[in-house]
């Protein structure tokens, strides 16, 4: 059987405008790249059932998997972090069908997200900041003969290309990690449709918080949350020993999302018996106006297409 991996280079080049969010400072001009690929497969038979045991075992070893997920009935990649994909989309009540819905896996890596929404009949794509070809996303996409479309590239970088005017948004596991996530939701809102829903997931403030040498301090955060003062724990790169940058509270989380034209419908706290305190949640994009105005020293202006007051 032919197969046809595509890969597409997308180039765009910007003017500079005015922004307090800057993620990256360059002098006169701005050129922000996204990767594109897809596998177009022969629709006339399945390149999974050409493939002999043998030959799936040596595609899931010929890259390094960060998620252990079932990519075929029985067959689990070979990750260290189990994944369960769809009971991770029962936990956000996604609905099963999923039939005519254009949807997006935000921080997608090796993707059972992804491939867990097309099962669901979505026109799916999925964005991550890592070569598909250096996880496992396109091995799995090759062995399941998926169809979805995959951007390496940056969340700030929304909308782009065809990543616009989306029914679904997941954004699971990825605010945390970012220096600017109130401009993550901004472009997260400017990508959905009136009415379109983001599912997000991430770690929060709830019983544990740390000082900036990572020690844990012992703060009655019950009582802040009751009383829905919003506060964030913004560290320098590290919390709890790993790559994190800003821990939000319950309403730190909910004003971010709210001022970029989302209604918070539902938000839900996870903890343990130790650290871990995650939100998980969901918001209706209901305003086209998703970036408001910091100041009133220029007259504002609505934002509803691209990124452009944006530096890369």
């Amino acid at each position: 059987m032919k197969t046809n991996e595509q890969t597409v280079h997308i180039e765009t080049e910007r003017e500079l405008d005015n922004t307090d969010f800057m993620i990256q400072v360059i002098e006169e001009k701005l050129v922000s790249t996204m990767k594109r690929s897809v596998f177009m497969p022969n629709a006339l038979s399945a390149l999974s059932a050409t493939l002999s045991v043998k030959e799936i075992q040596d595609l899931l070893a010929s890259v390094e998997w960060y998620h252990k997920f079932e990519i075929l009935p029985g067959v689990f990649t070979p990750g260290r972090s189990y994944f369960d994909a769809k009971g991770v989309c029962n936990s956000f009540h996604i609905p099963e069908s999923l039939k005519g819905m254009k949807c997006l896996d935000i921080g997608a890596w090796d993707g059972p997200l992804t491939f867990e929404l097309e099962t669901r009949g979505a026109e799916t794509y999925a964005l991550d900041i890592q070569n598909p070809s250096n996880v496992g996303f396109n091995v799995a996409r090759k062995i399941r003969q998926s169809r979805a479309v995959h951007y390496e590239g940056s969340v700030y970088q929304l909308p782009f290309d065809d990543l616009r005017d989306f029914d679904i948004i997941v954004f699971r596991g990825v605010y945390y990690h970012l220096k600017s996530p109130l401009v993550a939701f901004e472009r997260i809102a400017s990508s959905l449709k009136m009415g379109g829903i983001l599912y997000f997931e991430g770690e929060g403030l709830i019983n544990y918080i740390e000082d900036m040498d990572g020690n844990p301090v012992n703060i009655d955060l019950t009582t802040i949350n009751n009383k829905k003062i919003p506060l964030s724990g913004n560290y320098r790169g590290r919390y709890k020993d790993a790559l994190n940058w800003i821990i939000p509270n319950a309403a730190t989380l909910e004003s971010w999302i709210t001022v970029c034209g989302m209604r918070v419908e539902w938000m839900n706290p996870w903890t343990d018996d130790a650290t871990g305190q995650r939100f998980v949640g969901k918001a209706v994009k209901i305003d086209e106006r998703v970036v408001q105005q910091e100041h009133n020293l220029i007259p504002p202006k609505l934002e509803t297409t691209g990124p452009e007051h944006l530096l890369f």
